[in-house]
Order: C-alpha cells, then sequence, then structure tokens
C-alpha cells in the first residue's frame, strides 16, 4: 500500500458524519449484549428453600390481670424529667 492510499483512507474516516454510523451501530450492539446479559442473569432463579419446620405453640393466660395505667403512660428516667 503506498502512502497516498493510506492518507486518502484516513481523511474520509476521519470526517464526524462518516463515523456517525458506526459508532451507532457500535452503541447499539453494547447495549444488545448488555441487556441480553442482565436478562439471563435475572432469568436464572434460585433454588427452592424446603418449608421451615413446623413449631409446637400454645397460649397462656394470665390470672393477674394487667395495669392499664402503667402501659397507657410508659415511664421516664428520672435524668430526664422536667420540672
Amino acid at each position: 500500500m503506498n502512502a497516498h492510499a493510506q492518507l486518502h483512507w484516513r481523511e474520509n474516516f476521519d470526517q464526524p458524519w462518516r463515523r456517525l454510523p458506526w459508532i451507532i451501530l457500535g452503541a447499539l450492539a453494547a447495549w444488545v449484549v448488555l441487556l441480553a446479559s442482565f436478562a439471563r442473569m435475572l432469568e436464572q432463579r434460585a433454588l427452592p428453600q424446603p418449608p421451615p419446620a413446623a413449631i409446637e405453640a400454645r397460649i397462656v393466660k394470665s390470672r393477674r390481670r394487667p395495669d392499664c395505667r402503667a402501659a397507657a403512660r410508659p415511664r421516664i428516667p428520672r435524668c430526664v424529667r422536667r420540672r
């Protein structure tokens, strides 16, 4: 290849409007590959876990009545109280 032919090719390729289609095609191809790999990653599901073991629970009633006043107003520590 002679120097004139190589110089002519660089001049044509250096024009922005001539590069734009290649840049757009490259960007679209990169996005398609990126989105396809992300979609494949989302399709992979974890193996289902076995159900948890059953537990034995009982309700225990207290014979003592709860103090309603204590539940309605929480106790404030002495160092925080205002005078």
